[in-house]
């Protein structure tokens, strides 16, 4: 799914998620979402749920001035009831 942020006025990439599920005893970090293309050098966000994971990457997107808060709140809409 390629979004158009109103605020930038360009494409952004789709969200990825992975089950990273670490070898930890913490849980909050099994998720981990970023846009694709970006695993290795953009923002990315984590949580013990997909929900979360994704809910904190827009939370760091908005930040980073990656999206606008309103974007951000459509991306999460759209990306978690998928």
């Amino acid at each position: 799914m390629t979004i158009t942020s109103r605020k930038h006025n360009e494409q952004l990439p789709r969200i990825v998620t992975t089950h990273v599920y670490p070898p930890i005893p913490v849980r909050t970090l099994d998720w981990h979402a970023y846009f694709d293309g970006e695993e290795e050098s953009g923002i990315d966000g984590y949580g013990s749920t997909r929900e979360e994971a994704i809910a904190d990457f827009m939370a760091n997107a908005v930040c980073e001035d990656r999206v606008s808060p309103a974007d951000a709140l459509r991306l999460i809409d759209e990306t978690t009831t998928a």
